[in-house]
């Protein structure tokens, strides 16, 4: 196994906080990451139309997994599919976070 594989393992395994509490209502980081309007604004410009469905449904590990590695699947003409979808992925998700934060300390 290389250096690679053993880091992308160790990520699978990680025990993530499954749910956070955002608008009023507990969210799934699947929500966050593709579920919402303000990510769906996103996904909508640049995943091919014809698999948008399955591109929003499949199951969050494979996904990610899809999406890292083969950028013919979804992609909508990008060349650097992977690197924009992991900084997409990872702004979308600082910024619920940043956000969460936010609205706590105003309370």
């Amino acid at each position: 196994m290389s250096n690679n594989e053993s880091h992308w393992r160790w990520l699978w395994h990680v025990r993530w906080p499954q749910r956070i509490r955002f608008c009023g209502e507990v969210e799934t980081v699947s929500h966050v990451l593709r579920g919402c309007l303000e990510a769906l604004a996103i996904w909508v410009r640049l995943v091919k139309r014809d698999e948008l469905d399955e591109f929003l449904s499949m199951e969050l590990q494979q996904w990610f997994v899809l999406n890292l590695s083969d950028a013919s699947n979804f992609s909508n003409e990008v060349t650097d599919w992977d690197t924009r979808f992991a900084i997409i992925c990872w702004c979308l998700w600082g910024r619920r976070i940043r956000d969460f934060f936010t609205r706590s300390l105003r309370k």
